[in-house]
């Protein structure tokens, strides 16, 4: 998925979304992650009628520059002096209606499709931020009802870029999770936390331990 934001009216950044596309026909890095049961958790926008889901993009402010290994930003989220929380009034969110044929790989294209172009509006220019995509089964509405804390089972996926001074910056910034394998529940649920890399997030529970992935999405028999 990709969205494209302006920032200063002279500098253009644009945000790919899921940059890391898995070999063997699967979802992008980040929107592959399983859960409990061995489902792919993007799976979760068919348990909708008619399907739908949000991406909502999140601008977390960081109070400096940490490295962008998982362990470092855990660290320096875990200090009490860094807040590591979403700025909720620079939220952008993003509906998109899904195909019925339950085939996640060609939902994530559309998804491509009618993100691309798109604008985030209001991005910080000169303080360290990193940008969340977080991508929640339903609608805008439904997203802006669940508050600070995302619904867990609504979870689909989540990504985010290193450390960024979007001032100074021009170009892509690839929005990614930075994990090896399909087992990947905790890693969605630290990354779409409120703050961002919580070591108790909201959410609980670990991915199922198989690598067996059904990207279409197929009904319970």
């Amino acid at each position: 998925m990709a969205l494209a934001g302006c920032e200063a009216e002279v500098r253009h950044v644009e945000l790919v979304l899921g940059s890391v596309t898995m070999p063997d026909e699967q979802a992008p890095r980040g929107f592959d992650c399983i859960d409990e049961q061995g489902r792919l958790m993007a799976c979760r926008v068919y348990d909708r009628d008619p399907p739908v889901l949000s991406v909502v993009v999140d601008v977390i402010p960081l109070g400096g520059v940490p490295r962008c290994r998982p362990t470092a930003l855990e660290s320096w989220c875990a200090d009490p002096t860094h807040d590591c929380s979403p700025d909720l009034d620079r939220r952008s969110i993003y509906e998109l209606p899904v195909g019925e044929d339950r085939n996640l790989l060609r939902a994530v294209e559309q998804a491509r499709e009618a993100l691309s172009g798109q604008r985030v509006p209001d991005l910080p220019l000169d303080d360290p931020v990193i940008i969340r995509a977080t991508v929640i089964a339903g609608t805008e509405a439904d997203v802006e009802a669940q508050g600070e804390e995302f619904a867990c089972e609504t979870l689909m996926g989540c990504v985010y870029s290193c450390p960024v001074v979007l001032g100074g910056f021009e170009g892509e910034i690839p929005l990614e999770l930075d994990v090896s394998n399909v087992r990947c529940m905790d890693e969605v649920h630290r990354c779409a936390s409120n703050p961002m890399f919580a070591l108790e997030p909201n959410c609980s529970g670990e991915s199922a331990q198989t690598n067996d992935v059904d990207p279409l999405c197929s009904e319970p028999e």
